[in-house]
């Protein structure tokens, strides 16, 4: 997947249960497990189908979705197994983590080989999560979730460092350098738009990036007042060398 440099405001869920039970609980999991998770609740396909185009139209994109494979069209039909609302979802690219009470059934299972077979999630294989009595299979739900979540978010910020600074890793231009040469203040090289949205994402997201975009941030950067994995202040301008004059 290629991830978005433009990160919405919370990572956006779209949750399709039609148990009153089981979604309510499935929401609080995700919203409680998944960093910066906001939940969007459907209990059949055309409440789901509504939640759609309502994101769509407000300019707004969905994430992940999670989804039961047998769901009914209307509140209180009966569920049945329907490929349309998986079909809309991956037509507007949204990974998609279906699970079922019935992972043995035919038109399930093959629905899966045919058109998920080779599809990944954070490096993860998709594939079917066998709905139990037991909590389980919710934890693996929500374990894929915010796996996702912190590879999309660690993606994009990382699109916006390397905009500006070079590769994040081995090749970094400030890597192992004993001393970090000047540079100008990120204003005056890449514009106020630039520093101000790579410094909300760094605040917003410090706590679910990966190591070494953080330790890159710490090279280039003052970071001043990381409180557990909060990043509570932030100099946006490159760290100079005490040698240097």
């Amino acid at each position: 997947m290629t991830h978005q440099a433009q990160l919405n405001e919370a990572f956006l869920i779209l949750l399709v249960e039609d148990d009153p039970h089981t979604l309510l609980n499935l929401a609080m999991l995700l919203r409680g497990d998944v960093p910066h998770a906001k939940v969007l609740r459907a209990a059949c396909l055309g409440e789901a189908g509504s939640l759609i185009e309502d994101t769509i139209a407000r300019g707004g994109r969905l994430d992940l979705a999670v989804l039961d494979c047998l769901l009914p069209s209307t509140p209180g039909a009966q569920p049945a197994f329907d490929t349309r609302l998986c079909g809309r979802l991956r037509a507007l690219a949204v990974p998609i983590i279906h699970y079922s009470g019935e992972p043995s059934d035919q038109k399930i299972r093959q629905h899966m080989d045919e058109v998920h077979a080779d599809e990944e999630l954070a490096s993860s294989p998709v594939r079917l999560i066998e709905k139990t009595v037991t909590p389980d299979w919710a934890n693996t739900i929500v374990k894929l979730a915010s796996d996702y979540c912190k590879h999309v978010i660690s993606g994009a910020v990382r699109q916006k460092y390397e905009s500006v600074h070079g590769p994040v890793g081995p090749d970094s231009p400030v890597r192992g350098a004993r001393c970090r040469p000047r540079q100008r203040p990120l204003s005056d090289r890449c514009g106020t738009h630039a520093k101000i949205a790579l410094e909300r994402d760094l605040r917003r997201f410090w706590d679910v990036l990966e190591p070494d975009i953080r330790e890159a941030v710490e090279e280039t950067y003052a970071v001043h007042d990381v409180v557990g994995a909060k990043l509570v202040r932030l100099s946006l301008f490159p760290v100079e060398d005490n040698d240097g004059a």
